[in-house]
């Protein structure tokens, strides 16, 4: 939720929005709001009438085609496809997505209809904040023309930004927390008392129970038009509370004395790969010269690793237990060595280290 410091902390529960609620009560004084909605339409008079379908706290919808589009409107061909949802033309400027703050801001505290979730992409693709195909997405009142998303000051680019926010999701705060999501979304929280207690209903329509309600063919053929544009809920996947993390299963490796990761954040963790400031520097347990280029690794199952010249391919990776050296450790015994370009079309099969290659197909040229 802090889109707007100069420097992040991972390690501060302020840092991120609060999983207990939708999110647009994070900010408590809002919460009154909607739930005097919910109560005025529970006493409207016309609640009687046909078509008629109860209270709500939200008069929009957390996930859309909308929402997504309005997201992914830099990248074709969500492009296209959101110009075509807009009648043709992209949306006005102010209301474009811009800006990361400036969104938060919308969601969480200023916009009673603007209730919408963080999509996937938003956590592994940062082509979706940079404006490459240069679309004129409009100039906004204060000038600005619309073209890459604002970023927040503690990202100084879009790759940086997907990976800092990666870490956020997957962060030890996030783990413990993220059951209490759940229940809002998939969980007891979604419909019933839990859901009016949680200022977490949506307009009745959206859920998939309702559907199977009797009704005529124009209001059934209303309301998938207003699913396909307004939002559709998850259906109910647990009517209890959702089990919350063991913290100590998932308890992360210390990493106390290594350098920082990145200097506008604290509380990034390095990745686990060999030469990670993590863990121990790497050291050479094992070599020996090959008599050709090894070209590509081959992991097999028993964790030992094979290298295998170009224009090689490998079938079958069982346990090794051969004694004799060889292409980073012996060929597996029941395995099969392919390899062709030597010159004359032919593709070649080795079954064992001793054995002879032999001459299978001659390949089309």
């Amino acid at each position: 939720s802090d889109y707007r410091s100069d420097h992040l902390d991972l390690t501060n529960p302020a840092s991120f929005r609060d999983l207990r609620k939708p999110i647009a009560i994070q900010n408590d004084k809002n919460r009154e709001k909607y739930e005097m909605n919910y109560k005025l339409l529970e006493m409207d008079e016309t609640s009687c009438l046909p078509g008629h379908m109860g209270p709500y706290h939200y008069s929009s919808h957390y996930s859309n085609t909308g929402i997504v589009l309005h997201l992914m409107v830099r990248l074709p061909p969500f492009t296209q496809e959101f110009v075509k949802f807009q009648d043709g033309n992209f949306d006005l400027a102010d209301r474009s997505f811009h800006s990361l703050a400036t969104s938060w801001d919308m969601v969480s505290n200023v916009s009673t209809s603007d209730v919408k979730e963080l999509i996937p992409q938003l956590f592994y693709l940062p082509e979706m904040f940079q404006n490459e195909e240069g679309f004129a997405l409009g100039k906004r009142q204060n000038g600005k023309d619309v073209d890459n998303v604002e970023l927040p000051p503690w990202a100084p680019d879009a790759r940086i930004f997907v990976k800092i926010h990666r870490q956020a999701l997957e962060s030890s705060h996030v783990k413990q927390e993220l059951s209490h999501w759940i229940d809002l979304v998939f969980g007891f929280k979604q419909r019933g008392s839990a859901a009016i207690e949680a200022v977490n209903v949506f307009h009745p329509a959206t859920y998939a129970h309702n559907l199977d309600k009797p009704q005529d063919d124009l209001e059934r053929r209303a309301r998938q038009t207003m699913i396909a544009t307004y939002g559709q809920t998850p259906l109910q996947l647990f009517t209890s509370p959702h089990p919350l993390a063991d913290m100590e299963l998932n308890r992360e490796k210390e990493t106390s004395g290594t350098s920082q990761v990145y200097r506008t954040v604290t509380g990034l963790k390095w990745g686990n790969y060999v030469g990670s400031p993590a863990y121990p520097s790497p050291y050479v347990v094992w070599q020996q010269i090959q008599p050709f280029q090894v070209k590509s690794l081959v992991r097999l199952d028993s964790n030992q690793v094979i290298g295998l010249p170009a224009n090689t391919l490998l079938i079958g990776s069982n346990l090794i237990k051969l004694p004799e050296p060889g292409f980073l450790g012996p060929v597996p015994p029941t395995s099969t060595l392919l390899s062709w370009g030597l010159g004359n079309s032919t593709l070649y099969c080795k079954t064992s280290r001793q054995g002879d290659e032999t001459p299978l197909t001659l390949l089309p040229y």
